[in-house]
């Protein structure tokens, strides 16, 4: 005679069935996770990139204007909104010229 247990508190509720199937299910739900975390840690990596590189321009508008670090975000900032560009990309763009 077997007995059966509760599942772990917060589990899925799955209708009872073979071995198998319960291993395909657990095994499709971690699948979907690790694609979900996979996501999210390239999301991550490319918000980090950009912060960098913001981070970079940043200081050469600092060391070429002798302004703040408050002021240097405020001046790329308001060519991000005149130019319709995303601020990373006008990082970028500084970054790469090495002026403003």
């Amino acid at each position: 005679m077997t007995t059966q247990t509760a599942p772990p508190a917060g589990a899925e509720q799955r209708p009872a069935g073979s071995q198998r199937e319960q291993a395909v299910g657990f095994a499709a739900d971690a699948l979907a996770l690790v694609a979900e975390l996979s996501d999210e840690v390239s999301q991550l990596k490319s918000a980090l990139d950009s912060n960098r590189r913001i981070g970079m321009a940043m200081g050469l508008v600092m060391g070429q204007l002798g302004v703040a670090d408050d002021e240097a975000f405020d001046a790329l900032r308001r060519i991000s909104q005149n130019t319709n560009r995303k601020l990373r990309d006008v990082a970028e763009d500084i970054v790469a010229q090495r002026r403003i």
